[in-house]
């Protein structure tokens, strides 16, 4: 998963369809349009509530969380809301190429468009 994620967070072209270039699979969300990652473990359905924009590449997104789809492998109390978070194996993308943050050790090459050697996969979903 964390390849996919370094995949999409590249300088793709406008257009570029990164789910296929990364070869995600989606489903249906349950209260938003977009689709979910089908293989991600927790996805988060959200509401803009305000965007930011700091100039033409750069924004800060504010949103209210609607639907929180969890795995059940993960969950420990459903009824108080308890989530084994250790089992994640939490990782992220920050601000740009390169920029990761995890729980444990992550090593991912450079996210950068120019130096992407596999082309696109068109129908991978």
């Amino acid at each position: 998963m964390s390849e996919a994620m370094n995949i999409t967070n590249i300088d793709a072209p406008p257009g570029t369809n990164e789910l296929i270039l990364a070869r995600l699979d989606v489903s249906p969300s349950k209260t938003v349009k977009p689709p979910m990652i089908a293989t991600s473990p927790v996805a988060f359905e959200c509401r803009l509530l305000r965007s930011l924009s700091f100039n033409s590449d750069q924004a800060v997104l504010f949103g209210e969380v609607l639907t929180a789809n969890v795995s059940d492998h993960l969950v420990i109390d459903a009824a108080r809301g308890v989530i084994d978070t250790p089992r994640l194996d939490l990782f992220g993308a920050m601000h740009a190429a390169r920029w990761y943050w995890s729980t444990g050790l992550l090593a991912l090459q450079s996210g950068q468009w120019h130096v992407r050697l596999v082309p696109p996969v068109a129908g991978s979903f």
